[in-house]
């Protein structure tokens, strides 16, 4: 490359690294997140540094400095104007820096002097960090959109991999003390529907009355949201997803079902032996005798009809967990936990930790229950079915789906960036 050629090279980086200080000093104001202010006011001063550094450049090889080029400007500052969001603000900075990089890295191959070529490596590694940092803004402004407007699987799949990292990654003892509140607050709402459905029977008949317990029994279940405590049940999707996307070990997810069920299962004990300590009497007006009825067909059932009962029981369940992760109103949670929730309770699956509630106040009243019935029939069934139609059923077809969903997205989104750049490099004529 002669001289006059270098030199012209030279003054048209120089005009584009002018123009650069004035955008990113432009967007600035644009920007009312003070940590991108601040990064573009910084970037603004390092491409004046750039600038400064090509004028002496210039200058030493005895050729003079140009001054802006108004036109480029003009046309910049426009492209500035029409862009309305601040995503799209950064993908134009980060267009603007990768095409430097690449004018750059061709002056290297072309430039035979090694004081300039110092020069263009330094700006070049800053450029470089430039569109790196650009680039990490712009993914994590889409991220955020993702998780604001939750309109897809992929959304709240993307919101579930982040709320079960901090779930997985909490102490045993938070895990275990969060199961034992959790059975505590579903068998309150056992304990309300065998109110309802017990205290109804005689003047509506059976059938009405267990409808009517049905539909009072998710009380249990809101009382579990709104404290966030938790049931083993609710940990077949969101503390799974990181482990589907290689995030976290399955180990973790291994001790943390463990420890919730211990958790809920000694819930569930200590709640029994306090009735029992208390007497039949010390819960008030309950009718023992539909608590009786209730845990004695909780553990009649065939066994394989137990683990099916279960099964749907899963698939309920981690449906409702599913429902409350894609609703962003808080009625609309409600709705979903009450819908899923009467489902379940009208339909009487065996859901591990609700029936062990039932079944061992149904003891405390009197029913004729070993304890090796509950555990062959209800505790062995209801872990295996709950897992099997959580887990397998609804968890694993939503990864199957978002396997889709996160393909499709990728296509679009490099598409997307793709035609966006090109239109602006097309306005900017680079």
């Amino acid at each position: 490359m002669n001289r006059e050629t270098l030199i012209a090279r030279l003054n048209e980086h120089l005009t584009a690294e002018v123009t650069a200080s004035k955008i990113y000093t432009l967007m600035a104001e644009r920007f009312e997140d003070m940590d991108t202010t601040l990064l573009l006011k910084s970037t603004a001063a390092e491409e004046r540094e750039h600038a400064r550094l090509l004028r002496e450049e210039i200058q030493r090889l005895g050729g003079t400095p140009l001054h802006l080029d108004a036109t480029l400007e003009n046309r910049v500052m426009e492209i500035v104007e029409d862009l309305k969001n601040d995503v799209d603000l950064m993908r134009l900075n980060y267009v603007l820096e990768k095409q430097a990089i690449i004018q750059y890295k061709n002056d290297l191959m072309e430039i035979e002097d090694e004081h300039l070529k110092g020069i263009i490596q330094r700006i070049l590694a800053d450029e470089i960090q430039h569109s790196d940092l650009y680039y990490g803004i712009i993914q994590d402004f889409q991220r955020n959109k993702f998780l604001s407007d939750s309109e897809s699987p992929l959304d709240v799949f993307i919101e579930s991999v982040d709320t079960g990292i901090s779930r997985l990654n909490r102490s045993w003892l938070e895990m275990f003390m969060s199961g034992i509140i959790g059975a505590l607050h579903v068998t309150f709402g056992a304990l309300a529907m065998s109110a309802v459905a017990g205290g109804f029977t005689g003047l509506v008949g059976a059938k009405p009355a267990a409808i009517l317990g049905a539909a009072i029994f998710p009380i249990g279940f809101i009382l579990l949201k709104l404290s966030r405590s938790e049931l083993f049940t609710e940990n077949f999707l969101v503390p799974v997803a990181p482990v589907f996307e290689g995030r976290e070990p399955a180990g973790k997810l291994g001790k943390l079902w463990f420890w919730t069920l211990f958790g809920n299962l000694f819930g569930v004990i200590a709640f029994t032996l306090l009735v029992a300590l208390g007497g039949i009497h010390s819960l008030g007006n309950l009718p023992i005798e539909h608590l009786r009825h209730l845990a004695i067909y909780k553990v009649s059932r065939p066994y394989l009809s137990e683990f099916f009962s279960a099964f749907w029981a899963g698939v309920i369940i981690t449906t409702m967990t599913w429902l409350v992760l894609a609703a962003k109103d808080q009625v609309v949670k409600m709705i979903a936990i009450w819908s899923t929730i009467f489902v379940l309770a009208s339909l009487s699956f065996t859901h591990v930790i609700v029936s062990t509630s039932e079944v061992f106040l149904g003891m405390v009243m009197g029913a004729p229950i070993p304890l090796v019935i509950w555990f062959k029939k209800i505790f062995i069934p209801g872990v295996i079915g709950n897992l099997s139609g959580g887990l397998l059923f609804i968890s694993l077809l939503h990864y199957l789906q978002i396997v889709h969903a996160k393909k499709e997205h990728e296509r679009y989104e490099k598409k997307k960036e793709h035609l966006i750049s090109q239109a602006i490099l097309d306005k900017l004529r680079l």
